[in-house]
């Protein structure tokens, strides 16, 4: 527990941000049933109803893009604690495997004939096999 507490605390003002974005739509679905009263109540007193509804529906609108936001600002702040971990991991594994990596990086140069995972060969494992291009195999088909 105390690791992954140390991987979110660079992390730590978006997840006020979004904590702070939870409770907020937290408080405007709350405040939802008051105006749908003040709508009722509205209605059963013959008053215009263009003002409560007016209110009503900012609010709902409100409250779903305070939630859109607060589960995008949260989804992505995860997404970047395991890849910190991730990181983390790979550098103890293999030394220097965990800085500066992109999904896909390493896809590119394995189908180029190039080793896909530099430590492969260390580890006793093949190099990624070189793909042959069509020049290659119709030379070498018999005829």
């Amino acid at each position: 527990m105390r690791r992954l507490l140390a991987s979110a605390r660079p992390h730590l003002g978006a997840l006020v941000v979004g904590t702070v974005l939870a409770l907020l739509a937290g408080v405007a679905g709350l405040l939802q049933p008051l105006l749908a009263k003040q709508v009722i109540d509205a209605l059963s007193a013959g008053r215009s109803l263009l003002r409560p509804v007016l209110v009503l529906g900012a609010l709902v609108v409100a409250a779903a893009l305070l939630g859109a936001a607060n589960s995008y600002v949260l989804g992505r702040t995860a997404e970047r604690v395991v890849l910190d971990v991730r990181n983390q991991l790979a550098e103890r594994l293999v030394p220097g495997a965990g800085s500066n990596r992109t999904p896909g990086k390493d896809l590119g140069p394995g189908l180029l004939g190039r080793p896909a995972y530099p430590w492969a060969r260390a580890w006793g494992r093949p190099a990624t096999p070189r793909m042959s291009t069509p020049r290659e195999r119709t030379a070498r088909t018999p005829t």
